[in-house]
């Protein structure tokens, strides 16, 4: 199912909205009555600081700017997730964490399910924190209290996609993990992060699914670590103003073509030239 034809099922998500509401679920999900047309698709974009910092480089305009004529609108609304009281963290064992381990109705530590998610947005963006290329040697085992490995990020990111591919209806993006500043990495996180990049580039999109990739590890980083003319400190790996402006129009790119059906040709890092 294309991301306009899902559109078409407003109605059981409103529904779906109300049954939550009706259940007196705890967890609260975002508001943007602006962003919310009958006839537009809605996007959810999940961030901590680095998302936030790509945000703030004209995401909201540049999606209400290249819209293509006659296609339905898109709207695009931030959301910090996962937020307090839960950890100030989103690696792929926290999101393993609140949407496949405790999945349901209701939410768990006060952040919103995948259930809840899916059934009031149309394409939900996910990302992780630069902190998740602080990989250590490969591992094995799974689960939330898993460290940083391959293997575990492997298990991890494949629950989920299972788990996503049982919403048909709502389209995902991810993000390829974010780099590192050289200061703050080594040769072997390094080694893992990359293969754990490339990994999701082999393995997350496939033929006719509603999973999709936004290579942002490819724009932003030069032997695997973060360039320094993008970084926001020599030992602050966050975007600074120019990764910011770079890349959100590529993002944006990336979006309108999943939106469009044009997922699985469009190039992953929303650049033609750099693929």
């Amino acid at each position: 199912m294309s991301v306009v034809d899902g559109v078409k099922r407003r109605v059981r998500r409103v529904a779906g909205l109300a049954r939550w509401a009706a259940s007196g679920a705890p967890t609260s999900l975002p508001t943007a009555p602006g962003a919310r047309t009958e006839d537009g698709v809605r996007v959810l974009y999940l961030h901590h600081s680095t998302g936030e910092r790509i945000w703030r480089g004209g995401i909201p305009d540049l999606v209400a700017e290249r819209g293509t004529p006659g296609a339905p609108p898109i709207g695009i609304v931030e959301w910090t997730y996962p937020h307090a009281p839960y950890p100030w963290r989103n690696d792929p064992a926290d999101y393993w964490d609140l949407w496949v381990k405790h999945r349901g109705p209701r939410g768990w530590q006060g952040q919103a399910s995948l259930e809840m998610l899916a059934s009031a947005w149309d394409v939900i963006v996910v990302k992780h924190c630069f902190t998740a290329s602080a990989m250590v040697a490969p591992g094995s085992g799974r689960g939330a209290g898993s460290g940083r490995t391959l293997a575990n990020y492997q298990a991890q990111m494949t629950d989920l996609a299972a788990v996503m591919r049982e919403f048909p209806a709502t389209t995902f993006l991810l993000w390829t993990p974010p780099p590192l500043v050289a200061a703050a990495t080594t040769a072997a996180a390094i080694e893992q992060a990359e293969a754990y990049a490339q990994w999701l580039r082999d393995t997350w999109q496939r033929p006719g699914d509603q999973l999709f990739l936004w290579d942002f590890r490819a724009i932003a980083a030069a032997d695997g670590v973060l360039k320094a003319e993008y970084a926001a400190g020599p030992r602050d790996s966050h975007p600074n103003a120019v990764l910011a402006q770079l890349a959100a129009p590529l993002f944006v790119q990336r979006l309108i073509d999943v939106v469009e059906g044009r997922g699985h040709s469009g190039a992953l890092t929303g650049d033609p030239a750099r693929g």
